[in-house]
This record gives C-alpha cells, sequence and structure tokens, in this order.
C-alpha cells in the first residue's frame, strides 16, 4: 500500500503528496490488489491490454486487466521488472494489503517500450 493512501476512499492522508506517475518515466503501472484497480497505467500498456481482450474475445470475460497483463500479454518493454509489496497487520483480525508496481528499467534512456 502507498504511505498515506486509504484504498477504501482513493484518497491520500493530509500532507501526502501523490505520486506523479506520468511524470516517472519507467513507470508502467501502479496496481492495488484490495480494490482490483490500476491506479496508474501507462496509456500505451492500457491499448495493448485492450487490444488482447479485443483478440481473446469471450475468453476475456471473466478476466480483469490485470489478469490479462500478468497471463498474456508478453512485452512490458525492453527491461521489465514488476514487484509486489504486501504489508500485514492486525486490525479486527488479520489484514493484509499488497500494491504491484511495474517499470521498464530501460524506458529512461529512451529504448523502453509498451
Amino acid at each position: 500500500m502507498l504511505a498515506g493512501y486509504d484504498p477504501a476512499t482513493g484518497e491520500f492522508a493530509e500532507g501526502v503528496v501523490k505520486p506523479n506517475w506520468e511524470k516517472i518515466p519507467t513507470a508502467l503501472f501502479q496496481y492495488l490488489s484490495e480494490i482490483d484497480e490500476f491506479t496508474y497505467i501507462k496509456p500505451e500498456l492500457q491499448a495493448v491490454i485492450d487490444r488482447k481482450r479485443q483478440e481473446l474475445s469471450e475468453d476475456a470475460d471473466d478476466l480483469d486487466d490485470f489478469e490479462i497483463l500478468g497471463e498474456h500479454v508478453t512485452n512490458l518493454g525492453a527491461a521489465p521488472l514488476v514487484f509486489c509489496l504486501t504489508t500485514h497487520g492486525m486490525a479486527c483480525g488479520p489484514v493484509s494489503s499488497s500494491v504491484y508496481v511495474g517499470l521498464d528499467l530501460a524506458a529512461g534512456n529512451g529504448r523502453g517500450e509498451a
């Protein structure tokens, strides 16, 4: 989970600056598993997912965009890195939260592609 981000409301805590993903050349996506949504996805990568969804046709009906990305998109860039950060804790019981971040480490030098 992003520090200071509340996935239930989609808001950042007071004093926490929301990342400007568009200005980070290596950023491909950020996905929050709690809400099953991309909080950022590079438009070119979303277009690849959309094309793949059309190709899969009815087979894609039960898949969300993150599943299509993970299972059917083969090229994330010249030097892709996808990692997951998971936090665990206790509230009214055990809780956990995961955020997935996709980067193209070559994008900063102009060789990256979605």
